[in-house]
């Protein structure tokens, strides 16, 4: 085509902002749900001699929130199961999602799956694309488990593509991932991912399991239930056996007393 063209350049106000969803908008496309947009930092715990190893992890997550719209960076959260690291990336994108500030929560797995699920029709390689931009100018992402993948060579393009571009642009974009394992242990086919993990900020979570005390809070638990949680949360080389749940009951709670959790419940 050859020419000139004619026009007229207009500015029209923003359809979100302008009619106050803003809240409804950040709300919807925060990845959470349910329980989890209850999740905060505000009761994270780190009260008592078991649990003040996650106090570190803590006063990190709420300087990152405190940073408001100028956050920005390529940190790593890193620790053994269940020592509350997916608990601090809700609480993360929670806190923001409170301020107004577009924030959004995924699992590598569900990320992936959410790009893979695109290619179902003509339009579907145009429309992966579009996610996984999506994915990649996200003001504020927070990645979890981010070592528990199918590491097929899509899926490890696919997260090429996505994180190192947001390394290249942590000084206006906020990325936080969740591992259990070191950045250095990660697999070889992830090792340039490892590389930029310490290129950014790697914080450890240390202290116990925070999942059955978790659980008990939550309310009554079977004899099964109760039974495993209370032998998950002791040394896993002891072996235990209980008559019946309320025996299980009260280990789990003198277990939970110890971490400060509070809040107990009987079994039934």
């Amino acid at each position: 085509v050859s020419g000139w063209y004619s026009g007229e350049l207009r500015s029209a106000p923003c359809p979100v902002c302008c009619k106050g969803q803003m809240a409804t908008y950040v709300l919807h496309n925060c990845g959470l749900t349910g329980a989890d947009l209850d999740v905060s930092l505000a009761n994270f715990k780190v009260d008592g001699p078991l649990l003040a190893e996650k106090a570190a992890a803590l006063t990190v997550c709420k300087q990152l929130l405190g940073q408001g719209l100028a956050v920005a960076g390529f940190v790593t959260l890193v620790g053994d199961y269940g020592v509350g690291k997916s608990h601090l990336l809700k609480g993360l994108v929670n806190g923001f999602r409170q301020i107004g500030v577009m924030a959004k929560y995924s699992t590598m797995s569900d990320l992936l799956s959410d790009i893979r699920e695109r290619f179902g029709d003509e339009h579907g390689a145009r429309e992966a694309e579009a996610v996984i931009d999506l994915y990649r100018r996200a003001r504020i992402l927070a990645i979890d488990e981010v070592d528990r993948i199918n590491l097929t060579g899509w899926a490890k393009e696919t997260i090429f593509r996505l994180l190192n571009s947001r390394y290249e642009e942590s000084d206006r974009l906020l990325t936080v991932m969740a591992t259990n394992v070191e950045p250095v242990d990660l697999p070889a086919e992830l090792g340039y991912l490892g590389s930029r993990m310490n290129g950014g900020q790697i914080i450890r979570v240390g202290g116990p399991d925070m999942r059955p005390a978790v659980a008990l809070r939550r309310g009554p638990l079977t004899h099964a239930a109760a039974s495993a949680a209370a032998a998950e949360a002791a040394e896993p080389e002891t072996e235990m056996v209980f008559e019946n749940a309320a025996e299980a009951a009260e280990k789990l709670k003198a277990l939970a007393q110890q971490m400060n959790v509070g809040d107990h419940h009987e079994t039934h």
